[in-house]
């Protein structure tokens, strides 16, 4: 967790090399993480939306930070169900906000990249739900 978290700091502040490391390092230590990917992605969603050095206050870079995260998550399958998160995730909030016609991309590339097995469960739909109900 330490290696996703920062990749995702080095992800916020446009350092995507030392981000790809630090994700490769965290995939290569634990192929098969403890956690599912639907929560992985939700925790480092809120990290980068929610970090614990703003005090609790959106960060200013927040979409950059997600967009930055996803483009540096290698091609492991773990990595490719945690984009497929994100970008479900992503999708939901711009959804909520109103946004329907930016969060179809989102949408179409969380459906490419996710399958039956992983969207069919309770910590999708956990996720899912917490996406709509949370800022």
């Amino acid at each position: 967790m330490a290696h996703l978290l920062a990749g995702l700091e080095f992800a916020r502040v446009d350092q995507l090399k030392e981000a790809e490391t630090y994700l490769d390092q965290a995939f290569t230590m634990a192929p098969q993480p403890p956690e599912h990917p639907a929560v992985l992605a939700s925790g480092l969603y809120r990290a980068a939306i929610w970090p614990w050095h703003s005090a609790f206050q959106p960060h200013p870079r927040a979409s950059q930070a997600v967009e930055n995260l996803r483009d540096c998550l290698g091609g492991s399958p773990v990595a490719e169900e945690i984009k497929a998160f994100l970008a479900l995730r992503w999708a939901l909030k711009l959804m909520r906000h109103g946004q329907m016609s930016r969060s179809t991309s989102y949408l179409q590339e969380a459906g490419l990249l996710l399958t039956r097995k992983n969207f069919f469960n309770w910590r999708t739909a956990r996720m899912m739900f917490g996406a709509v109900i949370r800022p």
